[in-house]
C-alpha cells in the first residue's frame, strides 16, 4: 500500500516577509550602534576637551609659581645689579640674544629700560611676570610678530621668568642662558660658567675659590604664552585651527614656539596687586585685581607687586555637531558667546599664588 508523503516549504510570500523583518531588526541593530559610537564620541571629546583644558591652565601654573626665583634668590634689583658690578654680563648675553628674534618691545608695555640698555622681552628680569592685554593688541597690533612663527588670534599674551631646576655644572652649553646663585646673590650669564656670580665676590664669599655657601647653575628661562590663529601651517598657509602656543628661550640661542593645544579660542589675564607693598613688604595683601593695561609703569611701576595671577582659557571641542547650543562664557576681563550648531566649548579659570616675586624697584 503506497502513503503519500506531502513537503510542506515556506512560500514566497513567507521568505519575503520573514526577509524583511531581518533587514529591518539588522538595520535596528546598526541604528543602535552608531547611535552608541556617535554618544561615545562626544563623551570621549568632552573628556578629552576637559583633560586637555586643564593640562594648558597647569602648565601656565606651573611656570606662574616659579617666576622670579632666580636661584637662592628672588631679588630681580641683586639679579641685575650683580650682573652689572663686573660689567659685562648682560650685556654678553644681550649681545648673544642679538640674532634670536629677542624682540626690544617699547617701555610702555614691557622692556625696562637698564641704564639705556633696551634688552627685548625675554631678558626683561625686573618684570617677572607680565601682560598684555588684549585691548591693546587691538589698538597697537601684536607687539611679538618679530619674535614668533604663530599669528596672534584672540586674547592676552603673558610672559613668565625664572631660574630652572639646578642642574650640575658638567651639563652646560656654550649657547644657552643660565643662572649661577650663591646664597643670596645670583647672576645671569651665557655660556662659559662662571665660578660665583659677580656680586657674591663683592661682597667677599668664596674668597680663594671656596664655594660656601654653595653654587648652584640654573637654565634661565624666559616664557610667552598666546593664541595663535593656527595649529598646523604657517601665516600663509595653514589649517586655520587656533591653538594655545608657548614662545621659549632655548640653546642656540633661539625662540622655539611650540602648540601646547589646538582648539584653545582665548587666553584672559587677572593680576594680584599689592598696593601696601611700598609700606608693608613683608606682608602680601592683594587689594585689587586688574588687567594688564591697567597696572602703572614707569614712575608708579606696579609690576613687581604683582602677588597673584588669574586665568581663563575658551578651548573648543575637535567635534562640530549640529545640535549643541549657543554658549556664553562671562570673566572679569570680557564676555565671549558661541554659536548654536557649532563646536562644543569649555573655560577653565585658575588663580596662582606669586609666592617667589620680591618687589624689585623700578622707579
Amino acid at each position: 500500500m503506497k502513503h503519500n508523503k506531502q513537503q510542506n516549504g515556506f512560500t514566497l510570500i513567507e521568505i519575503m516577509v520573514a526577509m524583511v523583518i531581518g533587514i529591518v531588526m539588522t538595520l535596528g541593530i546598526f541604528q543602535i550602534y552608531f547611535n552608541s559610537k556617535d554618544s561615545q564620541d562626544i563623551v570621549l571629546d568632552r573628556t578629552e576637551l576637559v583633560d586637555d583644558s586643564r593640562f594648558v591652565v597647569e602648565m601656565m601654573a606651573y611656570d606662574l609659581r616659579r617666576a622670579g626665583l632666580w636661584g637662592k634668590t628672588n631679588n630681580g634689583n641683586d639679579l641685575y645689579n650683580g650682573s652689572t658690578i663686573k660689567g659685562k654680563a648682560i650685556d654678553d648675553v644681550k649681545a648673544a640674544l642679538a640674532g634670536a628674534n629677542d624682540c626690544v618691545i617699547s617701555n610702555l608695555i614691557g622692556n625696562k629700560g637698564y641704564s639705556g640698555k633696551d634688552l627685548g622681552w625675554a631678558m626683561d628680569i625686573l618684570r617677572p611676570v607680565f601682560g598684555v592685554d588684549e585691548a591693546f593688541i587691538d589698538a597697537n597690533g601684536f607687539p611679538y610678530s618679530n619674535c614668533i612663527t604663530g599669528q596672534y588670534f584672540d586674547g592676552d599674551a603673558l610672559e613668565v621668568r625664572y631660574a630652572g631646576e639646578a642642574i650640575p655644572v658638567s651639563n652646560l652649553d656654550s649657547n644657552t642662558v643660565y643662572i649661577v646663585s650663591q646664597g643670596q646673590h645670583s647672576e645671569v650669564f651665557f655660556g662659559g660658567a662662571p665660578a660665583q656670580p659677580g656680586n657674591a665676590i663683592e661682597e667677599g664669599l668664596g674668597v680663594g675659590g671656596l664655594t660656601d655657601p654653595p653654587v648652584t647653575y640654573h637654565k634661565y628661562e624666559a616664557v610667552l604664552y598666546y593664541v595663535s590663529s593656527f595649529t598646523d601651517g604657517d601665516a600663509s598657509s595653514n589649517d586655520g585651527i587656533p591653538s594655545l602656543r608657548r614662545v621659549s628661550l632655548q640653546t642656540g640661542p633661539a625662540m622655539v614656539d611650540e602648540v601646547l593645544l589646538s582648539g584653545v579660542e582665548d587666553l584672559q589675564l587677572q593680576f594680584g596687586v599689592d598696593l601696601n607693598i611700598d609700606s608693608n613688604p613683608a606682608t602680601v595683601s592683594i587689594q585689587q585685581y586688574k588687567d594688564a593695561n591697567n597696572i602703572k609703569t614707569g614712575a608708579q611701576e606696579e609690576w613687581g607687586a604683582i602677588k597673584a595671577a588669574q586665568t581663563w582659557v575658551i578651548t573648543r571641542s575637535k567635534l562640530s555637531k549640529t545640535d549643541n547650543t549657543a554658549q556664553t562664557f562671562v570673566m572679569p576681563t570680557k564676555s565671549v558667546t558661541t554659536s548654536a550648531g557649532d563646536y562644543k566649548r569649555l573655560m577653565v579659570s585658575n588663580t596662582v599664588s606669586l609666592r617667589n616675586i620680591a618687589y624689585a624697584n623700578q622707579k
